[in-house]
């Protein structure tokens, strides 16, 4: 795609084409530029206003091609296509009500619109309306050509849902009816390895690799699995191979790192996870895992700078919470970790996490009255939470 897009630049189908692989892909900013390209190039372009819809992964994003969808509007009309777009923005913002009433004023003007029955699966979704989902995704894979991620979304939420078997089952025939269809195999593999089956999504595997043996996705999730299944050694290799052969993928690197701390070679595993940081310094979860590595190798100061920062801005991310206090105390600076638990109590006096950490630290004080009022304040908060029981 990238060579047919430096022959016709102004070739719209493959722009779309390019744009829309990179969003099955994950390279979200990367097709939010091709699309935008595209909707320059072509101000009518249903395909692109929508690709951008689903690309606002950002508040600034989202105001940017709010922007780009009030001009469209204009040019265009309320047209089927500018209410799903509308849809979709509204969806991240939880106004469920008017994602509901945008995708119905879309279906009413083109009932055949596929992608608007899965965002109105996604929708249902989201309010726990299960019945009405599944009736949404279906009819999305019923209205879909053979070749479409209206089935794998179908498939993906049957596997949520707990219908494994009926995921599973419309797979196999997905993958039966189209073989060459590699996104099928990819999410059958996926769902194998999230279910423990290591064999069955290795097997599914290797029929992606029968038709592209370099295909970068396959590679990554095999990795994964042999990590996962604890063929420590064949996943050093085969993630070792994906990061020599794929320098830009950081999330090869922090699987390699995870496989190398498997071995016992601590040192090399925190430099390779390093590296990965560095090829994807927002990834919050090489973020955590190297905190926990810094702090088993004592750098201790560095996990309560990075922690500080985390629990800042996600003041309910327990892993960062219990890092950070952790980091606090082996310091000798306890008062630090109450101090910041304390300022978030007064940020967020609704949520549990701060009470339960901050009692937490006063026990470790010796605190006892203190820690207990902590405590009880966070069961009132969270009457549910075990943690808080235990402690």
């Amino acid at each position: 795609l990238k060579k047919a897009r430096e022959l016709a630049p102004s070739d719209l189908d493959v722009r779309l084409k390019m744009a829309s692989a990179l969003s099955a892909n994950g390279q979200i900013s990367e097709a939010r530029m091709e699309a935008g390209r595209l909707l320059k190039q072509s101000p009518s372009s249903e395909d692109a206003i929508l690709l951008l819809a689903g690309a606002a992964d950002s508040e600034e994003v989202h105001d940017v091609i709010e922007g780009l969808l009030k001009t469209y509007k204009e040019k265009n009309g309320e047209t089927a296509a500018a209410h799903l777009a509308s849809a979709k923005l509204s969806i991240p913002r939880d106004d469920t009500s008017a994602a509901l009433a945008d995708v119905n004023a879309a279906l009413d003007l083109d009932p055949s619109l596929t992608e608007a029955y899965i965002v109105l699966g996604e929708i249902h979704s989201k309010t726990n309306s299960f019945d009405l989902a599944e009736q949404a995704f279906k009819a999305a894979s019923r209205r879909a050509p053979p070749r479409s991620m209206a089935h794998l979304k179908y498939a993906e939420f049957l596997d949520q849902i707990g219908k494994r078997e009926d995921a599973k089952d419309l797979l196999n025939k997905l993958t039966a009816d189209t073989p060459d269809y590699l996104p099928a195999w990819l999410l059958s593999a996926r769902m194998a390895l999230a279910n423990g089956h290591f064999e069955e999504a290795l097997s599914d595997l290797q029929n992606i690799f029968l038709i592209d043996s370099t295909n970068s996705d396959a590679r990554l999730l095999e990795g994964r699995v042999l990590l996962e299944y604890g063929q420590i050694d064949r996943a050093v290799s085969q993630l070792g191979s994906l990061s020599r052969f794929r320098p830009d993928l950081a999330v090869a690197k922090f699987y390699l790192a995870q496989a190398y701390d498997k071995k016992g070679n601590i040192a090399l595993a925190s430099d390779t996870l390093r590296e990965a940081l560095l090829g994807d310094p927002d990834s919050l979860e090489m973020v955590l895992l190297m905190a926990e590595w810094d702090l088993r190798d004592g750098k201790v100061e560095q996990v309560a700078s990075s922690m500080s920062e985390v629990v800042s801005d996600d003041p309910s991310n327990i892993q960062a919470q219990l890092l950070l206090a952790e980091a606090c105390r082996k310091l000798g600076r306890p008062e630090v970790a109450v101090n910041i638990f304390n300022q978030q109590i007064e940020a967020f006096p609704n949520r549990p996490e701060p009470y339960l950490f901050l009692g937490m630290v006063l026990r470790q004080q010796g605190e006892i009255d203190r820690a207990r009022d902590s405590f009880t304040k966070a069961l009132e908060l969270a009457p549910d939470n075990l943690q808080t029981l235990q402690h």
